[in-house]
């Protein structure tokens, strides 16, 4: 059977030859796009959760309600009327019960570090040009196990934030502007006026110069210093054992607290909706190309069953059944989808590790261009190469079973 299958498509060569290539450039365009996506998704998930906390936790905005402003500012009275009613946020200063919260994360076996981290800002001024630095302050012994901070350093070791105060890390970028090297000495000016010295013990790189220009890091006690506050923290940094599972271990933990507590995926949700718009285009690709290829081989089948009316009357003598006729008619979709999907699989791979070997420059991309190369995707594509084959080939294949002999010689078949 499989030798007839072929032998008629053979008969139409370069029909099958179009649709053949049809299925081909579909299977590498979803393989191709799909590894892009699938690889740039991943570089960001990566950097979300290995650059990040998993969960955060930070003192709720809240707003500011009228009746509530009313009944502390003139609970004697019970009618007012406003010029104009107070509104707007008020932020809460800090968490106010941290000791409560690390309490609670004894009894979470999924935590596996957990710090709290007030953030400050500095200003540095150089040659008339002055730089504001967001400096993260935190316990710098919790902070590598949270985040990849420790990956980043080029100059120094982080933990030196540790040896004593008035300690930090500054960005590359940053140092080559100051030319500041590990152990010289920089004076940020706090909000306030007050001038502050800092050793710099370490320099780190991302790559990104706005990241290496305006982050740096320092204990907690540093960083409230130069915020110049006494024990305030102004979020708590969780990290889990499973990031899929932080956002469940994020609501459980939101339903019983006052705080604002979120995870990696509830920050960066429209990111990880713009992933999902990036899916869709990806099958609405493949699904065009592979609709095109389907009507190529439902062409060459319904030509097929046209030009080999005498041999489908042949064969049904001979004793084969409707559902015979059937399945060599799908055969041939099959054939063609399978050759073509294959074909495209190996052209892909190809393409891909070609392309994995081409130098991109930016921080994104790294060194080379990225692409993923996931198993599941080569079935995938070969599944919808065949499916959509096998579809095409379904009404013609059909409409060959319903001839019979004593039709075909009546309708002068030759």
């Amino acid at each position: 059977m499989v030798f007839l299958a072929a032998k008629h498509l053979m008969a139409r060569k370069k029909q099958s030859l179009v649709t053949l290539l049809g299925i081909f450039i579909g299977t590498l365009a979803f393989i191709m796009i799909s590894g892009f996506f699938s690889a740039q998704q991943n570089y960001m998930i990566d950097m979300m959760v290995s650059g990040d906390a998993h969960i955060k936790i930070q003192a709720r905005e809240r707003l500011i309600i009228k009746e509530e402003v009313e009944k502390f500012l003139f609970p004697e009275y019970k009618n007012f009327v406003w010029l104009r009613a107070p509104a707007g946020r008020r932020a809460a200063a800090a968490i106010e019960n941290p000791p409560g919260w690390y309490e609670r994360f004894k009894d979470y076996t999924e935590v596996v570090a957990a710090t709290s981290v007030y953030t400050a800002t500095g200003l540095l001024s150089n040659n008339g040009t002055n730089y504001s630095l967001s400096i993260t302050g935190a316990k710098p012994s919790e902070q590598v196990k949270i985040t990849n901070i420790a990956s980043k350093i080029i100059k120094g070791n982080y933990l030196d934030l540790e040896k004593g105060t008035g300690s930090i890390v500054v960005g590359k970028e940053l140092a080559s502007d100051f030319a500041k090297e590990v152990g010289d000495t920089i004076t940020l000016t706090t909000t306030d006026g007050r001038q502050l010295p800092f050793k710099i013990v370490a320099i780190f790189s991302t790559g990104e110069r706005r990241a290496e220009i305006s982050q740096a890091y320092t204990t907690l006690t540093d960083a409230q210093k130069i915020g110049n506050v006494s024990g305030q923290i102004s979020q708590i940094s969780v990290k889990v054992k499973n990031f899929r599972d932080a956002s469940k271990l994020a609501d459980s933990w939101k339903a019983t607290s006052y705080d604002s507590v979120q995870s990696w995926d509830q920050l960066n949700s429209q990111l990880l909706q713009m992933f999902t718009t990036q899916d869709m285009t990806q099958y609405l690709v493949t699904g065009v190309i592979m609709l095109v290829a389907g009507f190529g081989i439902y062409n060459i089948l319904n030509m097929v069953v046209t030009q080999k009316r005498k041999d489908i009357a042949i064969l049904r003598s001979m004793g084969y059944e409707s559902k015979d006729i059937i399945r060599l008619f799908l055969l041939q979709g099959a054939l063609l989808g399978l050759t073509g999907g294959l074909l495209g699989c190996l052209a892909s791979f190809l393409f891909s590790k070609a392309l994995g070997d081409i130098h991109m420059g930016g921080p994104f991309s790294g060194a080379t261009m990225t692409i993923d190369f996931n198993i599941y995707t080569y079935l995938q594509a070969l599944l919808i190469s065949n499916g959509a084959a096998l579809l095409a080939s379904y009404l013609p294949s059909r409409n060959a079973s319903k001839l019979t002999p004593i039709e075909i010689i009546r309708s002068g078949a030759e």
